[in-house]
């Protein structure tokens, strides 16, 4: 009888000893590396560890991190593993998490519920830079001009600007200088190589009115004439002429003439409050008409002052007359000689000049009631 019953409490303490056993390797989860340390808020990284006996099937593994003192009081779950024997949990590093030195992991498993040693090794988790960016002024803007984005500063701050979420190569400095459209935003990474992601400004470049001088004809008048600059013109466009460095008093219309020579411009201004200048016109005025022998009984006029490519004359006479027409340029080169008969009354003749070479011109004209010489120009 007490044979049997010692060979059943050796049975009995066997049992015991290999539930025991099998309870103790379902503890056993150990970890054997935590990579990337020390952490960022945000951080993505890996813990691997070991276990002695496999778990059962449908097992997941949840990696857990301690408050910044090693507490799991209140566990923070960072990642999950389905399996039953080791492996690597690939983790995450909660963004908002306070910095701290005393953070500890460990493993948690769900079949069985079992509770892994947290690391021995405690980790600093170091708080994310400052990254916030304010405009120098309004971020809509005209064209030509720009607006300055600037990022909090602070020793060792590398920065990486975006731009419609692609890299700004050309900038590099906690200042972003910008030209163009678009959705801006910089990552600040301290020394540590922590980074933030700032918010974002959007930029809006603001087109310029048109700005160009249409002249009514040549820029080259006669004394005692005039010339009209005509503007380009656009919806609720607003105008100043320029002469040299000065504006015109009252000249706000989109036209301006003058009879006076020098540079003109025009500022126009468009309803988004955008002002471009336009290029500079130079109005020249030449004393196109110069008669000698004013009292010679010849008559004639020159029908279009300054000329281009006709030079149109009108003879006048009280009698039958014959009219020797010359022209000569300023050096005195006969460039048109023809003698021409006029009854009484006017007569009209046109000398082709379209090959003639711009400048000053003589024309004399020569008859029995006397001689009179006109200068003019010629102009293109």
């Amino acid at each position: 009888m007490k044979k049997n019953q010692s060979f059943t409490h050796i049975i009995l303490f066997s049992i015991l000893m290999l539930i025991g056993t099998s309870a103790k390797a379902h503890w056993e989860m150990s970890i054997s590396q935590v990579t990337a340390a020390p952490f960022c808020p945000g951080e993505n990284f890996a813990i691997s560890f070991t276990i002695h006996f496999d778990f059962d099937p449908g097992n997941i593994y949840t990696a857990q991190m301690s408050d910044a003192s090693g507490s799991f009081a209140n566990p923070v779950n960072i990642g999950t593993l389905v399996g039953i024997g080791a492996g690597t949990i690939n983790c995450q590093i909660p963004y908002g998490t306070p910095a701290g030195t005393g953070y500890k992991f460990r493993i948690v498993s769900t079949s069985p519920a079992e509770l892994g040693d947290p690391t021995t090794s405690s980790y600093t988790i170091t708080a994310l830079p400052s990254a916030v960016i304010s405009a120098n002024g309004p971020t809509s803007f005209c064209g030509g001009t720009n607006v300055v984005l600037a990022a909090n500063t602070g020793s060792g701050l590398q920065y990486t600007w975006y731009r419609n979420n692609i890299i700004q190569p050309g900038i590099s400095g906690s200042n972003a200088t910008v030209t163009q459209s678009g959705k801006y935003k910089v990552v600040v990474t301290d020394a540590q190589g922590c980074s933030k992601i700032s918010n974002k400004i959007t930029t809006a470049v603001l087109p310029l009115p048109a700005a160009t001088i249409t002249p009514s004809g040549n820029n080259t008048i006669c004394s005692g004439t005039s010339l009209t600059m005509n503007a380009a013109t656009g919806t609720g466009y607003t105008y100043q002429w320029i002469k040299g460095s000065s504006n015109i008093n009252g000249a706000t219309l989109p036209n301006y003439t003058t009879s006076n020579g020098g540079y003109f411009r025009v500022l126009v201004t468009s309803p988004n409050g955008c002002t471009r200048k336009s290029a500079k016109t130079q109005v020249t005025v030449v004393n196109c008409l110069r008669e000698t022998n004013l009292e010679s009984a010849v008559d004639f006029k020159i029908l279009q002052v300054p000329f281009t490519n006709s030079l149109d004359l009108q003879l006048g006479a009280v009698e039958s007359d014959q009219f020797n027409v010359t022209v000569a340029d300023a050096q005195g080169r006969i460039v048109f000689k023809q003698a021409i008969h006029s009854n009484e009354g006017s007569e009209t003749i046109s000398i082709n000049s379209q090959n003639w070479a711009e400048g000053f011109y003589y024309v004399n004209i020569n008859s029995n009631s006397g001689s009179k010489t006109a200068k003019v120009v010629k102009i293109k």
